[in-house]
């Protein structure tokens, strides 16, 4: 059984040592190490969160922090306060500063060089709040909302890669998504290599063409998330999840459809587990964990409040969202209870 420790956000800083200062001469440049306080209390975007076997890495108020796993230090390694996204790829870190150049520098913060300057990609209209991704040999940019342009890493050319997303994953050499402009809540399979887009889940038909209450009946796509080279989705106005087999055939993984004391589903993933939330009309929360490796189950937890759980993360065995009071930042800590 697991149980659950709640916190606000708060920000002890202490010492300061050395890392990657963005904005400034070629001086030796500085970083800040948190000391006093648990990690995730210095953490201000949760969605920007990302892990590696080692180290967990979030924005604070003075830029992108890096927690080691093992000396349980937190150190800023890119001292910015304009640092608006950043991803991780391999032995490096992507990061954008101002919504105007993309930089990547060693996990360290060492090394830093400007990666894309705002002009070769100023024609595909970046938004300071873009999001980025690099998989394989290319740098995705969540350039608007359901915008992506792909930025070739090898001949730094850029191209509109996807004009209609609201939500994807990579698997091999596929981007399965899910459209929203056209309104079909359909999971279509793109091949990266040759562009070939293929319906794979869903009848690709527009709901603007039903009224409401018929389309709300039909089978919508919601989500779309990939663990351990799997696919795994849920559905619209269903409280259902699956996962799509190599065989092109699907596994239900969990079906609540029955149970009427639950309204919603949706879910994120860390590692190799899958966590989805299920709220009742009491405003009661239930947390869910699925190991994808062996197929265990769990109850986490039952939350009594209501908080605006839309995009809730998993990382380091904390989960984080964010409440409609105050848009204030909240997280968890799961623990597992002596014996």
């Amino acid at each position: 059984m697991k149980k659950i420790k709640l916190y606000l956000i708060a920000v002890c800083v202490l010492v300061i040592v050395s890392g990657c200062l963005i904005g400034s001469s070629n001086k030796k440049e500085e970083k800040v190490i948190y000391e006093g306080s648990f990690w995730a209390d210095n953490v201000v975007d949760y969605k920007s969160i990302d892990e590696n076997e080692d180290s967990v890495f979030y924005n604070s108020k003075d830029g992108i922090v890096r927690y080691d796993k093992n000396t349980k230090i937190n150190s800023i390694i890119i001292r910015s306060k304009s640092t608006t996204t950043y991803c991780l790829s391999g032995q490096y870190i992507y990061f954008y500063i101002n919504g105007k150049i993309i930089y990547r520098s060693d996990l360290n913060g060492n090394n830093c060089e400007k990666f894309i300057e705002s002009n070769q990609v100023r024609s595909f209209f970046l938004n300071n709040s873009a999001k980025i991704e690099v998989y394989n040999d290319f740098l995705y940019i969540i350039a608007s909302q359901y915008l992506i342009v792909r930025f070739d890493l090898v001949t730094k050319q850029a191209e509109v890669f996807s004009e209609d997303v609201s939500n994807y994953a990579f698997i091999d050499n596929s981007f399965y998504y899910i459209d929203y402009g056209k309104r079909s809540y359909s999971i279509y399979r793109k091949d990266l290599s040759s562009g070939q887009v293929d319906l794979i889940r869903g009848d690709g038909l527009s709901t603007r063409s039903f009224p409401q209450t018929e389309s709300d009946t039909q089978g919508r796509y919601y989500e779309v998330i990939s663990i351990n080279n799997r696919l795994y989705y849920t559905m619209r106005m269903s409280k259902k999840i699956f996962s799509l087999n190599a065989d092109g055939e699907d596994t239900l993984v969990e079906d609540y459809n029955n149970n009427e004391d639950y309204e919603y589903l949706i879910i994120t993933k860390s590692g190799n587990k899958l966590y989805y939330l299920l709220q009742a009309e009491s405003n009661k929360l239930t947390l869910f964990e699925y190991n994808t490796e062996n197929g265990e189950k769990k109850a986490i937890q039952n939350l009594n409040y209501y908080y605006n759980w839309y995009n809730f993360k998993v990382v380091n065995n904390c989960v984080f969202y964010k409440t409609d009071v105050g848009n204030s930042v909240y997280y968890f800590t799961i623990e597992w209870e002596d014996g």
